[in-house]
């Protein structure tokens, strides 16, 4: 007799499909991402400073854009308002924190959406596990890379509704691209303007290898729908463009940006080889599938890209290419007749699984190593911000020595709402009116500051507040504290970590 108690052929069966279930593996997938965020929110709080670098700039960018005086370059709406929002709400360190947080789970959702999209179950949640915990992911939310985080989750669901509009043709689905492409669009330029050379892409190949019936058939009717919701940021990108023509490139901060593993060296390059080489090694058998589109159309525009122009902050998408690659090897072992090659996507699962494993536990260790390096503004940042904001005018003009080469100026210019010079090194501006602006900086805190030479360039230059963090390099205790004494009246605040210093043209 069998024993009711054990288990039986009909329960493992259900116990397997419970397990394969889409809203199973939606809600484990789910619950990592909150796992990861909620671990990010609380690392990057913990020290009590203000997070990475670039998250004074979005504020500043966003109080320019709901009206208020700003730094003079131009960027997409939709992360700088979002930043003045959540600082409203929450204040600069929370607010930012858990912005940065949310932002580090787009690429993850954005991949998964498109991968479960494709039936993969388990592998779309383990593939999109690897952006999740990944060193790019955690390096780009460190220093504030929530534009380009947001853009590329954004970028991923939008080609996969382009695709599925090509297939259609229908209204509905031509609206929802270009919404996706708007919202692309808004969020960061450089994955809008990916997106859409992705798109051009996805169309040709469809054109080319496609149903081509299908797609010559497409109705003028719905295909305006896909670019109209973005003609209202035709007068932002007509300010944009220029600035984009003389742009350089930006930092590229790299502790990893070539594999979402930490790959390096030989590995490194093979990998991307054969990242490279899957659209062409699949070509024949997965040519018609729309994973095979969208791995080729992101795989091709991410080299063309970064080949012309090198800017460093492209390879970001290159994990995203990665995970996609991987995807698609995995839907073409499934799709295989042969029982060992079923059996080695089953294996390549579960060594993913293990890998996944691994790379979660050593991404909470490193991204407390990320935060560290990027976290600039020192302790008594807030106070002297609350005091520049508090007592100066609002027309006062401020100069800010950089951190570690770093511009800690657009902290306080986020923060006080002033016009801000803040110094840095190159490698971290890539606008004209950035350049400029730290150069006047720059001019300003050498290594002779502060002494009497340096504040009359400072006046000359229109410059009415000092703000020197103890951390600039070039800071020597002594030095000012001996000005400090010579010169009392123009020291208007000092807590230790931040001096804030008047070069009494405007009060």
């Amino acid at each position: 007799m069998t024993d009711p108690s054990g288990p039986t052929a009909g329960s493992m069966a259900r116990r397997a499909l419970v397990l394969r279930s889409p809203l199973v593996v939606d809600g484990c997938f789910a619950a990592f991402c909150v796992l990861v965020a909620t671990s990010r929110y609380l690392a990057l709080t913990a020290p009590s400073v203000l997070p990475g670098i670039d998250g004074g700039n979005w504020l500043a960018l966003g109080h320019a854009w709901l009206g208020g005086s700003g730094p003079g370059t131009t960027y997409p709406p939709l992360v700088p308002v979002l930043t003045v929002v959540a600082v409203s709400l929450f204040g600069p360190i929370h607010g930012v924190a858990g912005l940065a947080a949310l932002s580090s789970v787009a690429p993850a959702a954005g991949a998964y959406g498109v991968l479960r999209s494709q039936r993969l179950g388990w592998v779309a949640a383990m593939l999109s596990g690897f952006l999740l915990v990944g060193r790019p992911t955690g390096e780009a939310t460190a220093w504030g890379g929530y534009p380009q985080l947001l853009g590329i989750g954004v970028s991923l669901l939008a080609l996969a509704a382009l695709d599925r509009y090509l297939a259609s043709g229908t209204g509905r689905h031509a609206l929802g691209t270009g919404v996706l492409l708007a919202l692309d669009l808004a969020t960061s330029h450089f994955t809008g303007l990916m997106t859409a050379a992705a798109g051009v892409v996805i169309v040709l190949l469809r054109l080319l290898w496609g149903d081509r019936r299908g797609t010559r058939q497409l109705s003028w009717r719905t295909a305006w729908l896909v670019l109209a919701p973005s003609l209202v940021l035709v007068p932002v990108y007509w300010r944009l463009v220029p600035a984009l023509v003389q742009e350089v490139p930006g930092p590229g901060p790299a502790l990893g940006t070539t594999a979402s593993i930490g790959a390096s060296g030989a590995f490194a390059f093979i990998g991307v080889a054969a990242v490279l080489a899957t659209p062409l090694v699949l070509w024949r058998r997965q040519r018609s599938r729309s994973l095979w589109r969208l791995t080729t159309s992101v795989v091709v525009v991410t080299a063309v890209a970064y080949g012309v122009t090198r800017e460093p902050r492209l390879l970001y998408f290159g994990p995203i290419a990665a995970i996609l690659a991987a995807g698609l090897w995995i839907q073409d072992l499934g799709h295989r007749t042969a029982d060992w090659l079923r059996g080695a996507a089953v294996v390549a699962s579960l060594i993913l699984t293990v890998a996944l494993g691994v790379q979660t536990v050593n991404s909470f260790r490193l991204f407390h190593a990320q935060r560290d390096f990027y976290s600039i503004a020192p302790e008594g940042m807030l106070a002297a911000t609350d005091w520049l904001r508090g007592s100066t005018s609002p027309h006062a003009v401020l100069a800010v020595a950089p951190v570690g080469g770093a511009p800690l100026g657009w902290w306080v210019e986020g923060l006080t709402r002033r016009p801000t010079d803040a110094g840095s090194d190159s490698v971290w501006l890539a606008y004209p009116q950035e350049r400029a602006r730290a150069r006047i900086a720059d001019s300003i805190f050498t290594g002779s500051f502060p002494d009497d030479a340096t504040i009359a360039t400072a006046m000359r230059l229109g410059v009415d507040y000092l703000v020197l963090p103890t951390t600039w390099n070039g800071y020597d205790a002594g030095v000012v504290h001996a000005f400090e004494r010579a010169h009392p009246s123009t020291v208007k605040f000092d807590d230790g970590s931040v001096v804030v210093l008047s070069t009494g043209v405007r009060p």
